[in-house]
């Protein structure tokens, strides 16, 4: 187990790096010996390289995420990163195949509060969400759109209303 943390800390180290040969270098180790750990420093750097090929190789390593504690790291980075990255974290919540139902409420904060394609994003992953959904997390999710509307951006205004009206289905399958 020591060695593991070994290849772990050097991982991280390497992901610190700035040349883009090294970093491409180190997302390949990633992938075949990363874990929940490296999520945080993965999502630090797609915020910080310039690279595009790094933030490419970056997406489809969060898409192929087959650690579940990596999402309640991609879910607390959500809250507080630019419109790129919420959009990057969204689209691999649903291509890693995750299942967030915990995270309604912070998922559709993001929608509300975000770009077009970060609502759009938002709408795929909550499409393929499988319950059993919480009662309290559809209603926390709701009063955030209810807030939104208050004073709605026309750009995702209509996107945020199919939003609400899956949480109302979602709402209803608890009845049936």
């Amino acid at each position: 187990m020591e060695k593991e943390a070994k290849i772990i800390e050097q991982l991280k180290t390497e992901l610190t790096f700035t040349s883009e040969p090294k970093l491409l270098k180190t997302l390949e180790k990633v992938k075949g010996k990363g874990n929940g750990q490296m999520v945080a420093p993965i999502l630090n750097l797609y915020s910080s390289t310039r690279h595009e090929s790094v933030k490419k190789a970056i997406k489809g390593l969060l898409n192929e995420l087959k650690v579940t504690n990596g999402t309640a790291i991609l879910i607390e980075k959500l809250k507080n990163c630019d419109n790129d990255l919420k959009e990057v974290i969204l689209g691999s919540l649903w291509s890693a195949g995750l299942n967030p139902i915990e995270y309604l409420p912070e998922i559709v904060e993001a929608a509300c509060s975000s770009s077009y394609m970060v609502a759009f994003e938002a709408l795929t992953v909550l499409e393929n969400l499988e319950g059993p959904f919480d009662e309290e997390k559809i209603s926390e999710a709701k009063l955030i759109i209810n807030d939104y509307f208050a004073n709605p951006n026309e750009e995702t205004k209509q996107l945020i209303s199919v939003i609400l009206g899956l949480l109302n289905e979602m709402d209803n399958s608890l009845d049936a």
